[in-house]
């Protein structure tokens, strides 16, 4: 089976969150709830002492941190990726890509150049609303959209069977969204 396919900047910047995700998500909650405590038990103690107006101050300032916080981040990581792909991915944007699973292994054709990889390489395969991703053991992943594929139902269903063939998780989250 080959897939034919070009990767735009929406498509890097998806996985690129979507690979970043498990890490960030536990590093902004962290610090969300932490920096929301500090400014609401100061306020507090401030509070407690009788310095009503830095108290209240502090205590706004931990409740809107809380609120403001998950929209300033989410959007500054988004910025950072981008900046991202377009430093490191401008010369693979566009360009007419080709996956093709043989017999052997897995074969890739883009404008980067050519590679073939046996199938004891491959890792994993993660499915999300509009992507495939196919991951290597070394670290590296392909990146398939499904809306860009000739058909999309017959190439989940390959890369599905495969996965069960090769004895590799195929992990489906449809619901992921960058939150």
């Amino acid at each position: 089976m080959t897939i034919h396919y070009a990767l735009d900047e929406k498509d890097f910047l998806t996985f690129q969150l979507f690979a970043a995700s498990p890490s960030i998500v536990k590093r902004r909650r962290f610090t969300r709830f932490s920096f929301a405590a500090i400014y609401i038990i100061l306020g507090g103690v401030l509070l407690a002492v009788g310095k009503l107006p830095i108290g209240v101050i502090l205590l706004l300032l931990g409740v809107l941190w809380f609120i403001v916080y998950p929209m300033y981040e989410r959007k500054r990581y988004r910025n950072h990726y981008i900046t991202h792909i377009k430093e490191h991915y401008e010369g693979r944007l566009n360009r007419p890509s080709s996956i093709t699973f043989s017999k052997e292994g897995v074969e890739t054709n883009n404008s980067g150049g050519e590679s073939k990889l046996p199938y004891t390489e491959l890792d994993a395969m993660q499915e999300i609303g509009g992507y495939i991703y196919i991951r290597l053991k070394t670290g590296v992943s392909f990146i398939i959209p499904k809306q860009k594929t000739d058909n999309p139902a017959e190439t989940i269903a390959f890369l599905k069977n495969l996965a069960s063939r090769l004895n590799i998780p195929y992990a489906t989250n449809l619901d992921w969204t960058w939150k």
